[in-house]
């Protein structure tokens, strides 16, 4: 049976074109999602800059079953061609991230917060891994669907332990920058010198600060099958930035290990001191945590609790939903 495509839109780099999404890119949430779309019957044409200046031509070409953009600015491509009526393919926003927040710096917060809202204003349905913008997305009149990040729970039972030094250990996992509040693991590792602390990705701009500090180890980028060694034999897992949707979350609990993060969005998916330590000051919470080593296990025991799902399960909830919704059809 032929493949339906699915054009798919979003701000990361590389080429455009026809991909074989693959489920061991777990740092890039939107390739996770594509891979289950994939595994669901569809063939996914990414769909990047400068390509996307060809659109309406590619519309015409390959005539996907519907579209999936992250409300990044270069969805304003396709949103151009939706405020004058001539798209009339179904629009899906994939809503993933602030973009004001996260590109507010480099660029204006209030062009990019304009073009996030025309992008979902203007969508058919609403997909989002945020329970934040879920909420957002149904203030504004919108349809949504809140679903988590996928991960392979079968993989992350296979993990085994690496052996590490027998100190109270910290992972953290992703990138190193402003949008990330960063700073604020600097100050962690200055402030408990007796904690070690693993950092996992790339560091930009922060490297040399980050290499003064003889508690950061820091590990560079490494595939799933090591990284995810290194933070199970952490006793802590770290999200530094205030969000409620990233990847991390899930690999943190798949693995195990306790999560420490702030009070604000993390609040929309954890319970303090029951599924994460959440606290408005991040150093209090560490010290908390190396105080009561009985939370820490507490949180682990929950953990086993909660149904962690992986991308091909979701992104069929995602279809089966598009399909309810007549967003897509059977035919």
């Amino acid at each position: 049976m032929k493949k339906s495509i699915i054009f798919f839109t979003s701000g990361d780099k590389g080429r455009s074109g026809f991909v074989n999404p693959d489920k061991t890119m777990v740092n890039s949430h939107t390739r996770s999602f594509m891979y289950g779309l994939n595994k669901n019957g569809y063939r996914i044409y990414q769909l990047l800059f400068p390509k996307i200046l060809l659109f309406p031509f590619l519309l015409w070409r390959y005539k996907p079953k519907f579209i999936i953009s992250t409300p990044h600015p270069i969805s304003i491509f396709i949103t151009f061609w939706k405020c004058i009526g001539l798209l009339k393919k179904k629009y899906v926003v994939y809503w993933d991230d602030l973009y004001p927040e996260m590109m507010g710096r480099k660029y204006s917060p209030q062009l990019v917060s304009y073009l996030e809202l025309l992008s979902v204003r203007l969508s058919d349905f609403i997909v989002t891994p945020s329970k934040l913008l879920e909420g957002v997305s149904k203030t504004l009149g919108k349809k949504a669907m809140f679903v988590p990040h996928g991960v392979d729970p079968k993989e992350l039972n296979k993990v085994k332990l690496i052996h590490l030094p027998n100190k109270f250990k910290v992972g953290y996992v992703g990138s190193i920058n402003h949008y990330k509040r960063s700073d604020v693991l600097i100050d962690l590792a200055k402030k408990n010198k007796n904690v070690l602390f693993y950092v996992i990705g790339h560091v930009g701009e922060y490297k040399k600060r980050l290499e003064k500090l003889p508690n950061i180890h820091l590990l560079d980028y490494l595939p799933p099958e090591v990284f995810f060694q290194y933070i199970k034999a952490c006793d802590l897992a770290l999200i530094t930035a205030d969000q409620d949707s990233t990847i991390k979350m899930y690999y943190y609990m798949g693995l195990g290990v306790p999560i420490l993060a702030y009070q604000g969005r993390a609040s929309y998916v954890f319970e303090d001191n029951k599924t994460a330590i959440l606290r408005s000051n991040l150093d209090k919470g560490l010290k908390f945590a190396l105080n009561n080593p009985q939370v820490l296990k507490n949180i682990k025991n929950n953990y086993k609790k909660i149904k962690i799902k992986d991308w091909p399960e979701i992104a069929k909830n995602i279809i089966d939903r598009l399909k309810k919704e007549k967003v897509i059809y059977d035919k």
